[in-house]
């Protein structure tokens, strides 16, 4: 399910409206109620906004080219060391 992030922020003002109303009732346990409300949608906001910021990451990722055209991947770089095997662990 997508929620808009307009959505998100209706509900957000929605309830506001309601924990200023609880504050002025004195009506304690209700005003936590409406702030936790209002906590869960910031966090879905970030969230949906943080799944938006890496799709895109990867998105361009897939779009560029990782290698110059003339590099290839069909042999293991070698190291004057010796250690030119094909797993990280051939020491």
């Amino acid at each position: 399910m997508n929620i808009s992030m307009l959505q998100l922020l209706e509900k957000m003002n929605e309830e506001m409206h309601q924990a200023i109303q609880e504050v002025s009732s004195q009506k304690e346990r209700h005003l936590r109620d409406r702030l936790v409300a209002i906590k869960t949608l910031c966090e879905l906001a970030m969230d949906q906004q943080t799944e938006k910021a890496a799709f895109s990451a990867v998105s361009l990722a897939e779009n560029k080219p990782v290698l110059a055209p003339s590099q290839t991947l069909s042999k293991p770089m070698e190291i004057s060391d010796g250690a030119n095997g094909e797993s990280l662990f051939d020491f």
